[in-house]
């Protein structure tokens, strides 16, 4: 697993991405949770904001969809970009149709929302 918040130059990089426009979280995952129906999408965004929102950095937050497919997000780090945003870096697996994938991106709260910022 990569960590770029190591080092000034990781840092800049993490705070430039909170720095630029966000797509919503629909226009910015749609292969992440394509082979899921709609309730595993929105079960899986609500675990994203849930844990965002709430949950420390290193804890996992877990979901489960009525059609079996589940996943865990994790937030690794929390800091405040140069525009005024907080944002997250954090670790999301999913297991759709019984294939699991992994992934790790920054989202930026942006009014009100975690938005999607940038994938590692």
């Amino acid at each position: 697993m990569r960590s770029l918040a190591n080092g000034a130059a990781g840092a800049a990089l993490l705070t430039a991405a909170c720095t630029q426009p966000t797509p919503s979280p629909e226009a910015a995952r749609p292969d992440f949770y394509a082979r899921g129906g709609m309730e595993t999408k929105a079960e899986a965004e609500d675990a994203v904001q849930t844990a965002l929102e709430t949950s420390l950095s290193g804890r996992q937050t877990g979901w489960r969809a009525p059609s079996g497919d589940f996943g865990f997000v994790t937030p690794v780090e929390t800091w405040k970009s140069t525009s005024g945003h907080w944002c997250r870096q954090f670790i999301e697996t999913v297991s759709i149709g019984g294939e699991t994938q992994d992934r790790e991106a920054v989202a930026c709260r942006v009014d009100g929302r975690w938005r999607l910022a940038k994938v590692l």
